[in-house]
């Protein structure tokens, strides 16, 4: 799970997307899809990068 400093950042940052885009007068559905999109991404890679550490704790065990 995230600390709390790393989901402040995110948000910050998903913040920061999400006004960059409505300040080009980009529709809010494609912010909203944009963002979407984003953040299935982060997870994914989230997810990878968990799963390459428990490959590797159980490659270490004896």
């Amino acid at each position: 799970m995230k600390s709390e400093k790393d989901q402040e950042l995110y948000q910050k940052r998903q913040l920061e997307i999400a006004k960059t885009l409505y300040e080009l007068g980009v529709d809010d559905n494609i912010i909203q899809a944009i963002t979407k999109i984003e953040m299935d991404q982060v997870l994914r890679f989230r997810n990878e990068k968990q799963s390459q550490q428990n490959k590797q704790n159980i490659d270490e065990r004896p």
